[in-house]
């Protein structure tokens, strides 16, 4: 597939998985994913998509699964996505993030939360206290960053 992720994606608030992973989709993240409010996985990872993370995400609050790794995304990582109390898999690596990883948002996660990529990135700063408190955490991974100081 190639083109845009339509934001008529929205208008489509039943689904519960959206898999467009590996593809050669372009252009921002809709904004309107976030309506998609019973979604469980987001499957956008490997494709061209540009622009930053959409705060609208952090809406999804039944999403356990978020996956948009492998694109050219820039900016920094929202804080809103704190506010997915079932997301247990995140992967963010391999874009352009910049920034500091939000410790609040990770604190709000720490019960659910089990694996954390955000390795291939430009994070900068250092690692978040908060990030002691991931009891459920398998995998994080972390490298390839700009991240300096101690690990909490």
């Amino acid at each position: 597939l190639n083109g845009t992720v339509p934001t008529s994606i929205g208008d489509m608030v039943s689904l519960k998985e959206v898999g467009l992973f590996d593809n050669e989709l372009s252009g921002r993240v809709p904004t309107e994913l976030g309506e998609l409010v019973y979604l469980d996985s987001l499957y956008l990872d490997d494709n061209f998509l540009t622009g930053t993370v959409p705060t609208e995400l952090g809406r999804l609050y039944l999403a356990t699964d978020v996956r948009l790794r492998r694109n050219f995304l820039a900016g920094t990582i929202p804080p809103e996505l704190g506010r997915m109390e079932s997301l247990e898999v995140l992967y963010l690596d391999s874009n352009d993030l910049t920034g500091p990883i939000p410790g609040p948002a990770l604190a709000q996660l720490a019960k659910t939360l089990d694996q954390l990529f955000l390795y291939k990135n430009s994070l900068s700063g250092t690692l978040p206290r908060e990030l002691a408190e991931l009891a459920d955490l398998d995998h994080l991974y972390l490298d390839h960053n700009l991240l300096s100081g101690t690990i909490p």
